[in-house]
């Protein structure tokens, strides 16, 4: 194989990952007063999320075929585009339908949806810990609602960092009965309206694990401006990497936690569920099963690679190229 081949090969028993050390200890990021300290972690952050979006291909072949690509990582702005905004735009879809909001006043009304965020009162470490088993925990809150004959019919659950590095989360979700809200003005915000029902609340979504905070939805508006804050995140992971961490905003800090976090912990930055969450797609990497294409290996991918090469497309990313299909007598290549 000619030596300027800088392609990540992976035969069918192997994982398609870059070579290279992760970082097998992460720093406790709470309570750093140093500034010097704070650098020197968040630069050992920089370093794994730069070797984490490290681009790779992978080649695939269907009968006389062949198929490469450039492989999504998360967070990068590929997987933003072709993952996120369309997840988020049927989120939003969702949330419009089953979202209930009714005014009777100025500042009060009816509704359905619930604004909920989880802080936990542990390290950093132990916050990540937790929140992998967040889900087994709030089966707690469902069950303690079905037993009021209250459904969830929608949620969604995002997790991301604080600066300081703990995992937290932030919920939205939509009951199937709905109650009455005030709205404030001043704070710009929604509270349930009955001191009792907001205690009950309490004791509904309560699960020991820290701070809690609940507030009422009080327009559709509010909600999808929740959701895309949110979602927005991570987009821009590529471009903060490349930032001095003294010129790191505290925002950007936070994402890039959060995606560190979530890649050491193997954990999704956002989850749905209820009765009609109806969002269960799933993709899967291996869908030459579905489609007719078989991983390339051995001779073959050798071939291929060395075709390739000869094109003067060895360097794939450096290229900018992001697929290419065909054969040696006709290639179409997409940059």
């Amino acid at each position: 194989m000619s030596s300027n081949v800088n392609i990540n090969i992976a035969r069918g028993n192997q994982k398609v990952k870059p070579k290279g050390e992760n970082p097998q200890n992460f720093e406790n990021f709470e309570g750093f007063s140093n500034s010097l300290q704070i650098e020197l972690t968040l630069q050992i952050v920089k370093q794994a999320l730069s070797h984490h979006l490290k681009p790779y291909y992978l080649h695939f072949h269907r009968g006389e075929e062949n198929l490469t690509f450039k492989a999504v990582k998360r967070g990068s702005k590929d997987y933003h585009q072709l993952f996120i905004k369309p997840k988020f735009k049927e989120i939003r879809e969702k949330v419009q339908k089953f979202l209930q909001v009714k005014k009777t006043k100025d500042i009060q009304g009816w509704s359905n949806g619930l604004l909920i965020t989880y802080t936990y009162d542990c390290d950093v470490e132990e916050s990540w810990k937790r929140a992998k088993n967040f889900s087994k925990h709030f089966k707690k809150v469902v069950e303690r609602l079905k037993y009021r004959d209250i459904e969830i019919i929608f949620g969604v659950r995002v997790q991301e960092a604080q600066t300081s590095g703990k995992a937290h989360h932030h919920l939205l979700i939509l009951l199937s009965e709905p109650f009455e809200y005030r709205f404030d003005p001043v704070k710009k915000r929604g509270y349930i309206l009955k001191q009792k029902l907001y205690n009950e609340f309490k004791k509904i979504f309560n699960l020991d694990l820290g701070f809690i905070d609940i507030q009422a939805i009080t327009n559709h508006k509010e909600a999808v401006s929740y959701l895309g804050k949110y979602f927005s995140k991570g987009g821009e992971i590529e471009t903060l990497i490349d930032k001095e961490v003294e010129q790191l905003k505290e925002d950007e800090i936070k994402r890039l936690l959060g995606l560190y976090f979530l890649i050491l912990f193997k954990l999704r930055q956002f989850s749905v569920f209820g009765s009609e969450r109806g969002l269960d797609k799933t993709y899967s990497n291996k869908f030459q099963k579905s489609r007719g294409w078989v991983r390339l290996e051995g001779e073959a991918l050798r071939e291929w690679v060395e075709f390739l090469s000869s094109l003067g497309l060895g360097e794939l990313s450096g290229l900018g190229i992001k697929l290419i299909r065909g054969s040696p007598s006709k290639i179409k290549i997409v940059f």
